[in-house]
């Protein structure tokens, strides 16, 4: 213990104790001024949405891929629709609390 407190002690004892005096080669720095406040985007007072053909096309992309999961690649494909048109498809459903209701109502087992 008395090991550690001497570790302790010399290690704060090499930090010099005090601070120089600024000279001409070292001048004294001024605090930085305040960051402007971040300016949050406003959201819409009513959320977006969701066009009706779209959601028709997530939800029988969604059963057809459940039906046949080893296929969706194919589905996609058959679709017109890559991996990131569907994750973009999945995102616009999530930000319509009806469209995703109707989604999660649709797809269910």
């Amino acid at each position: 213990m008395s090991t550690l407190l001497f570790v302790l002690f010399a290690a704060l004892g090499c930090t010099g104790g005090e601070t120089p005096a600024p000279t001409p080669e070292t001048p004294a720095t001024t605090p930085a001024p305040p960051a402007p406040e971040a300016k949050v985007p406003e959201t819409p007072a009513t959320t977006p949405k969701m066009d009706a053909e779209r959601l028709e096309l997530a939800i029988s992309v969604a059963k057809a891929i459940k039906a046949e999961p080893d296929s969706a690649e194919a589905i996609l494909k058959e679709k017109g629709l890559s991996q990131a048109d569907l994750e973009a498809l999945m995102y616009e459903v999530s930000l319509d609390p009806e469209a995703a209701a109707l989604y999660t109502e649709r797809t269910r087992s």
